[in-house]
């Protein structure tokens, strides 16, 4: 990967864009391309031993959590673009969840010293990571509230319909997610069975608000979808 794509790369990342040019290329100077296999564990829970930030360069990964009954559960899942292990690059504490590859996956890895470096030198920096902090954390409130007091149904519901809202496409009055989850996934970010979820998605087909292809679903109506329960 060549220093400009990084650079280009780097500007789409929100926690960057208050940066200028200059502050961006001193950080494609400093970031470590990394190739992972797929089903390749990227970070482990509670690991101490990592306070890196990773960028999304091609490929997939599932951010995972492990009860200790052993259950898993999958918080999200990220593509191109996206980044992950912020916390721990500030606070310095354990890793919150687990990361793996879902498939052949590129990352770009920037380390926590680095970044503390641009923080100090941009004061906007830190603004922008409040911002961008906070807007994930009203993402998780939703869909811990989701999991806490909504039947399966509206919890599959709400899940679209963030789907939508991160990675949809508007074509007219309907929103397309491409790449969508598998049936799997979207149990394993529900807290449901593959089966169930299933039935929830042809119940809604069948109500008209949405249609599910091989690769992508089509919110035909997402006002529906926010008043499912």
């Amino acid at each position: 990967m060549n220093p400009m794509d990084k650079v280009k790369l780097l500007s789409r990342v929100p926690l960057f864009r208050a940066l200028h040019e200059k502050d961006i290329k001193r950080l494609a100077d400093v970031v470590i391309l990394r190739k992972y296999d797929k089903n390749q564990a990227i970070l482990r829970e509670d690991d101490k031993h990592t306070s890196s930030m990773f960028i999304i360069v091609t490929g997939k990964i599932k951010v995972m959590i492990t009860s200790y009954e052993g259950k898993e559960a999958i918080l999200d899942i990220m593509e191109p673009g996206d980044y992950f292990g912020e916390m721990s690059i500030i606070d310095g504490e354990p890793r919150s969840a687990s990361v793996y590859a879902v498939e052949h996956t590129e990352l770009l890895i920037l380390r926590r010293e680095d970044l503390l470096v641009q923080i100090e030198r941009n004061p906007k920096l830190a603004l922008s990571m409040l911002i961008e902090f906070s807007r994930r954390l009203r993402i998780a409130d939703r869909r811990i509230s989701s999991l806490a007091l909504l039947g399966v149904y509206g919890r599959i519901a709400n899940l679209i319909i963030d789907l939508a809202n991160k990675k949809g496409e508007a074509v007219g009055k309907i929103i397309v997610v491409k790449d969508r989850p598998t049936h799997q996934e979207i149990a394993d970010m529900t807290g449901t069975t593959r089966e169930t979820v299933s039935r929830v998605l042809n119940k809604l087909q069948r109500s008209g608000s949405l249609l599910v292809e091989r690769d992508k679903l089509i919110v035909l109506h997402k006002e529906e979808l926010e008043n499912v329960e």
